[in-house]
């Protein structure tokens, strides 16, 4: 048992309020848009409960998020004043967009509001991702207490996260608190049998931990273009299929039992006019040919592992998600999943979007908002943002740029 999974975060709950107490949030608005509306509204809502609880108290109101990677530019198209604006009508609460939380005038005009604040996307600016001390410090001027309730960024070293937590008493959010306890069961006390689920593009992000659970679960399912990798790696032939290099590891992993590839799959020679598909053995792919998606017989087997298990943790599709002819494998494993009386957890921002289409996340008994977070940190890893929560900074040897 890693000791660092079970020492405590500092919560919301021991935030000593008080009226008209300044609190920056920050949370995590990088959601899918369609133009400007909103795409895919899970992230959003996840930070409900700690910004209503904020309101409870009477604190004043600012929020600090950000959407896609613009590396220190204002790219208009993602800006972050189409989520303020569902944000409002989810609270039925005004919220006024501050275009630059840095500028002086707009400080001295605002900062006495009682009106929620809303920052514009904190990525417009470079020093965000630097991690600099003094960015950091010109943030936390508009705060008295910093709440960071956005897992999904815990494993950046950036300012908005990490740097300004030496700015202010900083506490976890109800939502990030909720992630971590809920992970951590995975890792320090998991119901057994423990089924990990493993799909998506690259395997190299994926090698770490997928060799944890190798170590600590029961079955490892893989599927998505990982499994081309793998299977690549036994020798069979996968076409044209997306294959990562060997980066050395993938020896070890098809070594172990508890590895389950598929047996069979389901194959076509066109990504973008998928008119020829087709289903085959693994050792039946065509030189021409794509693997886009888990057969019947791998749907049936991992069907199998699944009813039997006691806790279940997925990340990545299984299929060639992007087309929904190919997403059958995933919805298939997830409406199973639904019927099982198993501790449930789902993460990874294509995997979710995906079984939201489908309206196929009925059942789980925790969506991760955590894509790379929850990967590394069900790797067993150390968060920076967490360890900062836990006052362990130094430990995880974080530097900070400007100190």
């Amino acid at each position: 048992m890693e000791e660092h999974m079970i020492k405590p975060l500092r919560t919301i709950k021991q935030i000593p309020w008080k009226p008209r107490l300044r609190i920056l949030i920050r949370i995590d608005g990088d959601v899918a848009m369609k133009g400007r509306r909103i795409g895919e509204d899970f992230r959003i809502k996840q930070a409900l409960p700690t910004i209503s609880m904020a309101l409870r108290h009477g604190a004043h109101i600012r929020i600090i998020s950000h959407r896609g990677r613009p590396h220190g530019v204002a790219v208009a198209s993602l800006t972050q004043k189409y989520v303020c604006l569902y944000l409002a009508r989810l609270l039925k609460k005004k919220i006024v967009f501050v275009k630059d939380p840095f500028n002086e005038a707009t400080f001295r005009k605002l900062d006495e509001s009682s009106d929620i604040l809303f920052f514009e996307n904190i990525r417009f600016w470079k020093a965000e991702e630097e991690n600099d001390i003094s960015f950091a410090r010109a943030l936390a001027h508009w705060g008295d207490v910093y709440i960071n309730d956005a897992f999904a960024n815990c494993h950046r070293h950036h300012a908005s996260v990490l740097a300004i937590t030496h700015e202010l008493p900083s506490y976890a959010g109800m939502n990030l608190e909720k992630e971590v306890l809920t992970l951590g069961r995975v890792l320090i006390d998991p119901k057994r049998p423990l089924t990990a689920i493993l799909g998506g593009a690259k395997l190299e992000t994926k090698v770490p931990l997928i060799k944890n659970f190798l170590n600590i679960a029961d079955h490892v399912l893989i599927g998505g273009a990982i499994a081309n990798t793998l299977l690549a790696a036994q020798g069979f032939n996968v076409g044209k299929s997306l294959v990562d290099k060997d980066n050395g590891e993938i020896a070890k992993i098809l070594s172990s039992k508890k590895l389950h590839l598929p047996s069979d799959i389901v194959v076509t020679k066109s990504l973008s006019r998928p008119l020829s598909v087709r289903m085959c053995g693994v050792n039946d792919v065509a030189p021409d040919e794509y693997i886009v998606d888990i057969g019947n017989e791998t749907i049936n087997f991992f069907t199998s592992l699944l009813a039997e298990s006691g806790m279940v943790v997925w990340n990545g599709p299984v299929g060639f998600a992007e087309l929904p002819v190919f997403a059958k494998g995933t919805v298939n494993l997830a409406h199973a999943l639904c019927r099982i009386p198993a501790f449930k957890i789902i993460g990874g921002g294509d995997t979710i979007a995906l079984l939201h289409t489908y309206h196929a996340l009925r059942g789980f008994t925790c969506i991760s908002t955590g894509g790379g977070a929850m990967l590394e940190f069900l790797s067993g890893k150390k968060l920076s943002a967490i360890e900062a929560l836990r006052g362990r900074l130094q430990e995880a040897g974080i530097s900070l740029r400007g100190r």
